[in-house]
């Protein structure tokens, strides 16, 4: 009697140890520097990853940059507005396949990009003086500051298209697209 509860004691400790590790990664926590946010796509963590542009976060549809934006800062209101004469508009010309507006919590409109070509849209935003926040498909503009530096953990780059000694030490910079800007973590 007094071994068979042993035996059951032990199997309930095994037992408790095996579903303990399930799901479990190695016990360091390290993801290899990515983490999914909130469109369940990998982004670079600040720091993380081999080179700065390759870990860009990605978004396919409008909804998904929405809902990448909206994980991180206000959004709300979203709209499709093609064409805007004073900024970007979709087509060719801009390299835009969709171009959405959403407002942040002071109701300044945030534009959300869908990109059909990044080079053709960096040279486009290079003659505005860049200030776009790019992923692998798609680009964020936000005139307020408080957007931007909301933005600033979500693997976004910044498209740096002035002098980069503005760019402070200690931040990272890889070659846009586009001769004369740069992709940096140092958003302003």
């Amino acid at each position: 009697m007094r071994f068979r509860r042993m035996v059951a004691g032990a199997a309930a400790v095994l037992a408790l140890g095996a579903m303990s590790a399930c799901g479990s990664s190695d016990s360091s926590g390290d993801d290899g520097g990515k983490t999914p946010d909130a469109a369940g796509q990998s982004s670079p963590e600040a720091g993380g990853g081999t080179s700065l542009s390759a870990g860009l976060p990605s978004a396919a549809t409008m909804a998904d940059i929405e809902t990448f934006v909206a994980g991180r800062t206000t959004c709300t209101g979203m709209h499709l507005e093609p064409k805007n004469s004073e900024e970007e508009s979709v087509g060719s010309e801009w390299g835009i396949k969709e171009r959405g507006v959403c407002y942040n919590a002071k109701k300044m409109s945030i534009r959300l990009l869908s990109i059909d070509h990044m080079k053709t849209f960096q040279a486009r935003a290079q003659q505005r003086g860049g200030g776009y926040l790019v992923g692998k498909d798609f680009a964020v503009y936000s005139s307020t500051v408080e957007t931007r530096q909301d933005l600033k953990k979500s693997g976004l780059l910044h498209l740096f298209c002035r002098d980069t000694g503005g760019i402070p030490t200690g931040f990272e910079q890889a070659p846009a697209e586009v001769d004369g800007c740069v992709l940096t973590n140092y958003i302003d």
